[in-house]
C-alpha cells in the first residue's frame, strides 16, 4: 500500500494507508516521491494494526514536529493489535527545524501487541529510541544516532550495528529485560550501559568513542547495579578520558573500575549480583 507523501503533513495519508492496508489484509506499506519537502511531515500519532507488517521507508526523513499532537511520553509509531511479527525499515528520523536537536520526552516506538518487532537501518535524531514494553521482544541492527533505548522487566532485545551518541542521557537502560549487543559503536560522555534489577546483557565488540570536548559530565562508562553484565569492549578518547569504566553495586557494597591502566581493549569485563 502506497502513502502519497505529496501534503505539508503526511500524519493523516500515513494512517489512512495502514488502515485500508489493515481492512484488506495487505501487509506492506511503503512512499512514493515527496513533492517539496524531501521527507514525511508527521505532526500525529501514527498506530500500526492488523496485518501490516512491513514498513519501509525508502531512505526517506521522517519530519517530526515539534508543534504537533505528539506529547511528552507518547510515541510516534504505536504497535498494537498486530496479526504477526513487524518489520519497520529504511527511515532517517530528525526535527525539521534543528536537525539533531531532539525531542527526548518522546519515543519513535511503543510496542503494545503481543509480535516481534524489528528494526534496522535507521538514523535517528528526533526522538528516543523507543519506550520499555515488559515482556517484549524486538531486533534493533544498523540504528545509529539514537540517544536511549530503555528495555522492561521481562523485554528480550538482539541488537547488532547499534551506535547511539549522546552527551549527558544514559544509551542503553536495562531494567530487569535481557539484551545481548553484536557490535556497539558511541559517541559522547554518557553512561553506555546500565544494567539494574536483575537485568542479563552481553556485549561483544565495538567501540567507545569520546569524541566531544568540554563535557561536564563524567560518569562510568558501564554501571550494572544487582544484575548480570560481560562486557568485550574497545575504548577510545578525545582529550577526556572517563574516569570510570565500570560502577558495580552488590547489595549496599558499590566498587568502581578505573579507566586508567585498561588500555584501548577490555577482552572481558565481568559483573553479578551478590550470591
Amino acid at each position: 500500500m502506497a502513502v502519497d507523501c505529496s501534503g505539508e503533513d503526511d500524519s493523516d495519508a500515513f494512517q489512512a494507508a495502514i488502515d485500508q492496508a489493515a481492512k484488506e489484509g495487505r501487509t506492506t506499506i511503503y512512499f512514493t516521491k515527496a513533492v517539496g519537502k524531501g521527507g514525511l511531515a508527521i505532526s500525529k500519532q501514527i498506530r500500526v494494526h492488523g496485518s501490516v507488517n512491513r514498513i519501509i521507508g525508502l531512505s526517506k526523513i521522517l519530519w517530526i514536529s515539534e508543534a504537533g499532537s505528539i506529547k511528552p511520553g507518547d510515541a510516534v509509531f504505536v504497535l498494537e493489535d498486530l496479526k504477526g511479527p513487524l518489520v519497520i525499515e529504511r527511515f532517517f528520523n530528525f526535527l525539521q527545524l534543528g536537525a539533531w536537536k531532539g525531542l527526548y520526552d518522546r519515543y519513535l516506538f511503543d510496542n503494545r501487541s503481543a509480535h516481534p518487532v524489528i528494526v534496522r537501518n535507521i538514523s535517528q535524531g528526533a526522538c528516543m529510541h523507543k519506550k520499555p514494553a515488559p515482556g517484549k521482544v524486538w531486533f534493533i541492527e544498523d540504528v545509529a544516532g539514537a540517544k536511549m533505548a530503555q528495555f522492561g522487566k521481562g523485554e528480550r532485545c538482539w541488537m547488532r550495528q547499534y551506535n547511539p551518541e549522546s552527551p549527558d542521557l544514559d544509551m542503553c537502560v536495562v531494567d530487569g529485560g535481557q539484551v545481548w549487543i553484536l557490535g556497539l559503536k558511541t559517541e559522547g560522555r554518557a553512561r553506555h550501559v546500565v544494567a539494574t534489577g536483575g537485568a542479563k546483557v552481553e556485549l561483544l565488540g565495538g567501540v567507545s568513542y569520546q569524541s566531544w570536548n568540554k563535557q561536564p559530565h563524567d560518569p562510568p562508562i558501564f554501571t550494572v547495579h544487582d544484575s548480570t553484565a560481560t562486557f568485550t569492549f574497545g575504548l577510545y578518547e578525545y582529550k577526556l578520558p572517563f574516569t570510570n569504566a565500570l560502577e558495580e553495586r552488590r547489595g549496599a557494597e558499590t566498587k568502581m573500575l578505573p579507566r586508567k591502566g585498561l588500555g584501548s581493549f577490555i577482552p572481558l569485563l565481568s559483573a553479578s549480583p551478590a550470591p
